[in-house]
């Protein structure tokens, strides 16, 4: 039901309204050079020039041509980093006990056996708070919108993430009445969730140099009229400022520049005009208790606050009409905004990204890359001077063309200095425009901190060997270490702590609930799994030679490790141990089947030496008849070979024994090998 406003009540309200929209215009108005450097980064990225220079180029007439080196390092800053922070088989965080919980530290007089009880009872409590903050972020699509702050990052410099936000989400299931008949059954229910927001839209205290710092803050939302109906029908709204605000157009509502425009014109999209969005703003920070009152927030009536004191608060307002003010949702009254920079500046909020580390390196290229084609260009073919009061063309037309007449002019004499045209070609220099071309390439890598290595490539200077690749592709990772520890310590730490403060504060099973710390696992475990993947295969090819190695190693923790360190499911291609014990015992169960085995490879082995003694009998057949021959016809037994060609046979009867001898091993060997894994 509509709260009853009274005239001082409004008049309270438009001065709440008006003042934030003040602050909030001035704080953005101090953001504008961040703005124009993030114009500056996009306008990189997608390679176009800056308006100015682009109309010098034109003027000027030569190459307009963009080499882009920030988009292919953009990507593989996001794609690394991404592959880093949200690995597909594990947790970027982990929830667990205390060193010393509080539930343990109140039992400091009793048994070992009761500490232990509390303990373990903490790391259960544990788990399950894990499993619900899982249960949130992956309903909220945490992983899809964490990529999306990092991608931010890279870009811009700053990503922003948003949580816990109460939101509604929809379940629905079929159910069966009374009569048996099957039903949808939707259930609305609140749960924490988690935005990604636009640095565009994110309006910090700028007289903040860290996130610590911060005083308040500004969101901005661009909502339609239906959105708008929406959000009036939550609890706390002020109808009449909703109504209000509907009856205006959607322009009147935009106080702060937007730069969607711009941003479509970089992107070669269409404008589109924004006049029917309506710009809400949602404001964190601290109210004077009075305004907050007079929005409707009710205190205890113990509160022994004056109306003066402030307290944070979110308001959310538009155009100076404030729309809804709650109290603070958690008792911490923690910003539930992360910000994660690429690179921190440590004289404002917001970071530096890709594109405006490789700023420099970029215009080198471009400047080198116009100089390549303008040169090429010109030293295509060469210029023609022509003396006009020597010759006239006979058409009339200075254009050169291949046996056109040209007509001399009646006072000038054909002597040796008579030259009508003259040639020149201008120098081709190519291979010392595209040396300067290869530095500022070179200093794009050194300056991005994203080395060719990182990028999937190597130059003729890189180690061909496996060892030295391993150690080089190692060392490429660790360019990433510090956005890493970045992301760990303003994103997952806080964002996981807020959720963790939240179910302590308002979920309803007291079995998850106790003295836990939140970890970040991207710089401690994810960023060394390569190095960890390289440890594995060693230690397991290690295990497989040596019998020292072999008989203290368990493999049946080993192995699903170094499937594991593969970024492969274990559980998709190997089996369990029971199944293991289980093949390891049918294979020795069956004494028949391995007798007959060997038998058939006993029986293989005497037919193959009896084929071997029939070979080397008719051997020596064909030589005696040979040496009769021979004798009988005065002959010597080589030039017999020779006549009838009976060396030639003797060699292709060679090889087919050898042939014939290389076969039967082959069969004894896939014998063992059959026999070996039957047993």
């Amino acid at each position: 039901m509509e709260q009853t406003l009274t005239e001082k009540q409004i008049e309270q309200l438009d001065h709440l309204g008006q003042e934030l929209q003040k602050l909030c215009e001035d704080n953005a108005s101090k953001r504008s050079s961040i703005e124009q450097r993030w114009l500056k980064d996009s306008r990189q990225k997608h390679g176009d020039y800056e308006p100015d220079l682009k109309t010098k180029l034109d003027q000027a007439g030569g190459s307009k041509l963009f080499r882009n080196e920030t988009r292919p390092k953009c990507r593989v800053a996001k794609a690394q980093l991404a592959r880093m922070l949200f690995p597909t088989d594990d947790r970027n965080y982990g929830i667990e006990p205390t060193p010393v919980p509080q539930t343990i530290s109140d039992l400091q007089a009793v048994q070992q056996e009761a500490l232990q009880q509390a303990m373990d009872e903490a790391k259960e409590a544990a788990k399950g708070m894990n499993r619900q903050i899982e249960d949130d972020l992956t309903e909220a699509e945490y992983y899809a919108k964490g990529r999306r702050v990092v991608s931010d990052a890279v870009d811009l410099g700053t990503g922003i993430l948003k949580g816990p936000v109460v939101v509604n989400r929809t379940r629905k299931a079929w159910v069966t009445n009374e009569d048996g008949i099957h039903a949808l059954q939707v259930v609305t229910e609140p749960r924490a969730g988690i935005e990604r927001v636009s640095p565009w839209d994110y309006y910090p205290d700028m007289s903040a140099t860290c996130k610590e710092d911060v005083e308040f803050e500004f969101e901005r939302h661009r909502w339609t009229k239906r959105r708008l109906r929406e959000f009036a029908k939550l609890n706390g709204v002020i109808q009449s400022s909703v109504k209000e605000l509907l009856e205006q157009e959607a322009r009147s509502t935009h106080s702060v520049q937007d730069h969607t425009a711009e941003l479509r014109e970089i992107t070669g999209v269409d404008s589109v005009k924004s006049s029917s969005l309506y710009e809400v703003w949602e404001y964190h920070g601290p109210i004077k208790k009075a305004d907050l009152e007079v929005c409707g927030c009710a205190f205890d009536e113990g509160d022994e606050r004056d109306s003066l004191t402030e307290i944070q608060g979110i308001v959310w307002f538009a155009g100076g009409k404030v729309l809804k003010a709650v109290l603070h949702p958690q008792d911490t009254e923690d910003s539930p905004y992360s910000v994660f920079n690429w690179e921190r500046d440590d004289s404002c909020i917001f970071g530096f990204g890709v594109p405006y580390q490789i700023r420099h390196p970029q215009t080198g290229v471009n400047a080198a890359w116009r100089m390549l084609f303008d040169n090429a260009g010109l030293s295509a073919g060469p210029q023609i001077v022509i003396d006009e009061d020597a010759i006239d063309p006979v058409d009339g037309d200075w254009r050169l063309a291949p046996r056109k007449v040209w007509k001399k002019k009646k006072n000038i004499a054909i002597d040796g200095n008579f030259r009508p045209f003259e040639v020149f070609n201008i120098d081709c220099n190519q291979s010392q425009i595209a040396a300067v071309l290869e530095l500022a390439s070179q200093a794009a890598d050194e300056e991005g901190n994203i080395p060719l290595i990182a990028q999937g490539e190597q130059d003729q200077s890189m180690t061909k060997t496996h060892g030295g690749m391993a150690l080089l592709a190692n060392a490429a990772m660790t360019v990433f270490q510090d956005p890493v520890k970045n992301f760990d310590d303003c994103v997952i730490i806080p964002t996981i702590k807020r959720f963790y403060d939240f179910h302590m504060q308002y979920h309803s099973r007291p079995d998850i609930k106790g003295d836990f710390q939140v970890k970040a696992r991207g710089s401690s475990v994810l960023l060394l799994k390569e190095v960890q993947s390289q440890a594995l295969m060693s230690y397991l090819q290690l295990a497989g030679n040596d019998p020292e190695f072999r008989k203290r190693t368990d493999y049946s923790k080993l192995v699903p490790e170094v499937v594991k360190s593969m970024q492969v499911t274990a559980s998709d291609i190997l089996i369990d141990e029971e199944k293991v014990q289980e093949n390891e015992q049918n294979a020795g169960q069956d004494p028949a089947l391995m007798a007959a085995q060997m038998d058939m490879q006993m029986k293989q082995q005497d037919q193959q030496f009896r084929q071997q003694l029939e070979v080397q009998k008719l051997e020596q057949a064909k030589e005696l008849e040979m040496y009769r021959i021979a004798a009988s016809n005065d002959m010597k037994l080589a030039e017999l070979e020779q006549k009838l060609g009976i060396e030639q046979t003797r060699v292709q009867a060679q090889r087919d024994i050898a042939a014939l001898n290389g076969t039967l091993k082959q069969n004894e060997m896939n014998l063992k090998s059959e026999t070996g894994s039957g047993i």
